[in-house]
């Protein structure tokens, strides 16, 4: 058996970040990045609270309803746990 290389096949394509490192120009210092949605989204997150009351509150009721989690629920969980044992 005889195994000829042809460099002119190759199965494997060049790497997404390799193109994207040889499509961007390299110190293109023009280029200016607004950083204004970043600070935003940080002042939202440091005002937001850490603890949601109304989220606590339906927590204890769903946790002391006897019809939580739905039966639908419960039966989809055994299927994919038969499934998957």
């Amino acid at each position: 058996m005889e195994i000829q290389f042809k460099p002119e096949l190759n199965p494997v394509p060049a790497s997404a970040s390799s193109q994207a490192a040889k499509a961007r120009p390299a110190g293109n210092s023009d280029v200016e990045v607004n950083f204004d949605g970043a600070h935003a989204l940080e002042e939202a997150l440091s005002t937001a609270p850490d603890i949601r009351a109304d989220k606590v509150e339906e927590g204890k009721m769903l946790v002391g309803s006897s019809q939580y989690p739905p039966i639908e629920t419960m039966e989809k969980i055994a299927r994919l746990l038969a499934v998957n044992l």
